[in-house]
């Protein structure tokens, strides 16, 4: 009997779905204890120093690119060719991991007094540039192991990293308070590039050692899609650091605790879906992006997948958004959850867009790529930056949710360019029905409060019911869907 498509993509989800459910599990007991050591002043300055560390690592993290060809090698069988992608990807790393984490060394001064009006915080910035570096040499070793399709490996850097640096956040934080909270965000990278280096030795293809020039030549590929891709992140990093810094010097210290609170919980949930199926999409898609058809067909699946996975959990978190705020910090966060469920209705139109993006980056197309993702952050900081004064922290929601609206219909025309069918019915009929149901639960929320826990809570369990019955149809498909 073969294995269905559906099967497989739901085997190698559910790996990196239950690393990510402990490092959640992990994350709430850090953020609780957080909260309850340093208040949401501490929660906020956490959250603007792993801000710093991923913009300026993702700036130079080419790991996407390695991902690519890592498995297009793996997918021709040339273990040769990737054996030397792998060299390459590591010596390109090296150099652009020390370039970055200079950079921030030197810029230390003027970061402390451009996002914290600080200039005591330039010793912790400086600490940082370390961080700054393994997070760059970590993430070419996750590449390798994800362009290998070793999704084993992957869940254990993932819980590894979450349990240690979440231990080490909590334990000197509660030794030295607000000053302790940069050990936390060392701790995860020190610990990724650790682990990450030992398995990937381990992984059965090491680096092989060429002339220079072939390493260019592998090198330049690599860089190209994969600077592309770290570009992506850098922006939507280089974004949530104007925002927080706009929100310090009109709202407040605390005001950015609140948002931080919001955008944790946002990307958590969110991240907890993508990352589960990410390591395991994109490799297959580059080695079926030849093939319109079977593209299609797998992009499909992957985004029925999600919608079936994310469906419950949208609904829900809606509902129980100020239960989930006190649970997870504290009742003083509360201003959080208007912001939190704005995200939420933004979080549809990611998740339907997430999967339309990884054609482009496996179509080896960079500049589409990057073309998409830049208009998402100026729309997002445009919108959030000019109604931050008239509606305060609720902006960030608003234009979390609008920008996504517009990021959706950009890719979806982009991809149109390869793939002329994309979505099927099912579809289509998912990412409408979803978002009416949030845009409902809001005008029940504002028109009749009393009535809104109850209708959350009935929506949530047909929706959960609905779910549940698709996997189960899933898992008993016999036949590919064409679309």
């Amino acid at each position: 009997m073969s294995t269905t498509p559906y099967r497989t993509l739901i085997r190698s989800a559910s790996v990196m779905g239950g690393a990510s459910a402990i490092s959640i599990i992990v994350a709430i007991v850090v953020s609780k204890g957080l909260s309850l050591l340093t208040g949401p002043y501490g929660v906020g300055l956490a959250g603007l120093y792993a801000s710093l560390v991923a913009a300026f690592s993702n700036v130079a993290n080419i790991s996407g690119g390695g991902v690519r060809f890592i498995a297009e090698a793996k997918a021709n069988r040339d273990r040769a060719t990737a054996a030397e992608i792998v060299a390459a990807l590591r010596s390109a790393s090296w150099l652009l991991g020390l370039t970055a984490g200079t950079a921030t060394w030197c810029l230390r001064g003027q970061l402390a007094l451009w996002i914290f009006d600080d200039p005591n915080q330039s010793a912790a910035i400086g600490w940082l540039s370390l961080a700054v570096l393994l997070a760059i040499l970590a993430a070419s070793r996750s590449a390798q192991l994800n362009g290998l399709g070793q999704i084993n490996d992957l869940a254990k850097i993932t819980i590894a990293g979450s349990v240690i640096s979440g231990a080490t956040l909590l334990i000197f934080a509660r030794i030295w308070g607000l000053t302790g909270v940069v050990s936390g965000v060392l701790s995860l990278q020190t610990t990724a590039f650790a682990i990450s280096s030992i398995l990937a030795n381990r992984s059965g293809l090491r680096a092989t050692s060429v002339p220079f020039r072939v390493s260019l030549q592998r090198a330049w590929p690599i860089m190209r899609l994969g600077l592309a891709f770290s570009a992506s992140i850098t922006l939507a990093n280089v974004s949530q650091l104007v925002v927080r810094s706009a929100i310090n010097h009109r709202l407040g210290p605390e005001a950015v605790g609140h948002f931080q609170a919001a955008w944790s919980i946002s990307m958590t949930y969110i991240g907890f879906i993508l990352a589960a199926m990410a390591v395991d999409y994109y490799p297959r898609l580059t080695a079926t992006i030849a093939d319109p058809q079977t593209t299609a067909r797998l992009l499909n699946q992957q985004t029925t997948l999600a919608f079936v996975a994310a469906c419950p959990i949208f609904l829900a978190l809606f509902a129980l958004a100020p239960w989930t705020i006190k649970l997870l910090y504290t009742s003083d966060f509360l201003p959080s959850v208007a912001i939190l469920r704005w995200q939420i209705l933004g979080d549809v139109f990611k998740l339907a867009a997430w999967p339309l993006g990884f054609v482009l980056l496996a179509a080896n197309r960079p500049r589409a790529y990057l073309l998409a993702e830049v208009a998402w952050n100026v729309i997002y900081v445009a919108i959030t930056l000019g109604l931050l004064d008239r509606f305060g922290l609720d902006a960030t929601g608003i234009g979390f949710a609008i920008s996504y609206i517009l990021y959706l219909a950009m890719v979806y025309r982009l991809v149109r360019t390869h793939i002329l069918t994309l979505w099927n019915r099912a579809n289509r009929l998912a990412v409408t029905c979803v978002s009416l149901l949030i845009i409902a639960l809001f005008i029940v929320n504002h028109s009749y409060p009393a009535a809104a826990l109850s209708t959350g809570i009935t929506i949530t369990g047909l929706g959960s019911l609905i779910s549940s019955w698709s996997i189960y149809h899933m898992l008993r498909q016999r036949k590919r869907e064409m679309p």
